[in-house]
């Protein structure tokens, strides 16, 4: 009998530690899918709701870039790939400074495009710009998770860090627990034990059935057998 709960507390941990294991190489693209997918319900409701009609006017135009770059991404050669992402940029660019939603959408395009290209430094901008036009809004989380992620590949931790907790500050935000792992994970890995358990500590209160704040508990669990803090 013993052996059968060994066996079973084996099979267990080896299957959290998988789940561990694909989250933490996929946290990257899992976050952007899911902040896309966030987005474009945002602005669904916001065409929807939107009286002015040049609003409207320029919600359609962004709409339809978006749908000339993104039909057939996935088949067409790398080369072709670049000439649209250049065109595009090029078409979004009039749009860039305008000081409401269609700018907001307009910048968050352009960053999408660059951090695909791995031009970090120039999707930081954007998000920035798309931020700064609408602070109160929920796509505001939206891009501060993804500046989060920029400054990651830029492996500046500190900065991903600070705007992994922005975007979690956010009321309603469909991904905040998401976003407290990956406050802990930076946190932990550049050395912030006392930050990352506060992060882990919270998702595990907070959210204690979410897959998210299972994966916290194992890393609380082997940060207190490393001695990095006293349960």
């Amino acid at each position: 009998m013993a052996n059968v709960v060994k066996l079973d507390h084996e099979k267990k941990q080896n299957s959290e530690e998988r789940m561990e294991n694909f989250m933490m190489r996929n946290r990257i693209p899992i976050i952007c899918v899911s902040l896309a997918i966030v987005a474009i319900a945002f602005f669904v409701c916001i065409f929807i709701g939107v009286n002015d009609s040049q609003i409207k006017k320029g919600l359609a135009y962004i709409d339809s870039v978006e749908y000339d770059y993104t039909k057939n991404i996935a088949s067409i050669e790398d080369t072709d790939l670049a000439d649209r992402q250049t065109s595009t940029l090029s078409k979004l660019e009039k749009y860039f400074n305008k000081k409401n939603v269609v700018g907001v959408r307009a910048n968050m395009l352009a960053a999408e495009i660059e951090f695909s290209r791995k031009n970090y430094s120039e999707a930081l901008s954007y998000w920035t710009k798309a931020v700064d036009i609408d602070k109160k809004s929920y796509t505001a989380y939206v891009c501060y998770s993804n500046m989060a992620a920029s400054y990651e590949e830029l492996n500046n931790l500190q900065e991903a860090a600070t705007y992994y907790a922005k975007a979690a500050e956010y009321k309603d935000n469909l991904l905040v627990t998401h976003l407290l792992f990956n406050l802990g994970r930076v946190n932990e890995s550049i050395g912030n034990y006392e930050e990352a358990v506060e992060a882990y500590q919270k998702l595990v209160s907070k959210y204690p059935n979410d897959t998210w704040a299972h994966l916290a508990q194992t890393r609380l669990i082997e940060l207190s057998i490393l001695g990095k803090f006293e349960e």
